[in-house]
């Protein structure tokens, strides 16, 4: 929840920097509720809406994955229950959720719903208290720390990686070679440049893989 409300507080403020009103930003958040994309549309609200549809699709492609397997755990739920689950389902929510041991499918489903609300409760009010606070108080201190505190937070969850090379070195080429892709692809090198990475390490590991076969 601390790291929920911090980082959607980031959000926040960034919004109302870009344009986007307090209420425009919760909003968002409340039908969303997925940091990356947030943050993307928000950057770029001068990209056609083909280009945010898009982008939209890959950055949210984990919820289908995530929503399978979840679906697995539930099981008989309802699909109406399913469907009105899905409005707090993040990565976060998934994680913790998908660790809960019960038998009950029923109790598996209310105890997702009830970490989902509290994590999704924590966003909303970051949301607010960041673009409330920065509407408030002109800070140029405040707009410095609501720019890094979003890249922090992912900064941190990729070193917990360690000692998985894959995830930190596709990080960090993504950290140097951004700045060259902007230059070329402007804001499409959101989308471009994740999925360019993302082939490569694949065929990479592909071809590795086959070589180790073959010996």
């Amino acid at each position: 929840m601390l790291s929920f409300l911090l980082m959607f507080s980031s959000f926040g403020a960034l919004a109302l920097e870009k344009g986007v009103s307090t209420w425009h930003a919760t909003a968002m958040t409340l039908l969303v509720f997925a940091a990356p994309l947030q943050l993307f549309v928000v950057q770029n609200l001068h990209v056609s809406a083909v280009a945010i549809a898009v982008a939209a699709v890959i950055t949210n492609f984990r919820f289908f994955i995530m929503a399978s397997a979840l679906h697995v755990r539930f099981g008989r739920i309802s699909l109406g229950k399913m469907f009105l689950s899905s409005m707090v389902l993040s990565a976060s929510t998934f994680a913790v959720s998908k660790g809960q041991t019960s038998d009950s499918e029923e109790d598996a489903l209310y105890y997702y719903l009830g970490v989902g609300s509290m994590g999704l409760g924590s966003a909303l009010a970051g949301t607010l208290m960041g673009s409330l606070l920065l509407s408030l108080v002109d800070s140029q201190w405040l707009k410095v720390l609501a720019g890094i505190i979003m890249p922090l937070h992912f900064t941190a969850l990729t070193a917990l990686q360690w000692p998985a090379l894959k995830p930190i070195l596709m990080t960090a080429l993504g950290f140097l070679l951004t700045p060259i892709a902007m230059h070329w692809l402007g804001s499409w090198q959101a989308i471009v440049l994740p999925l360019g990475l993302a082939a490569i390490f694949v065929a990479c590991e592909v071809r590795f893989e086959k070589q180790g076969q073959r010996r």
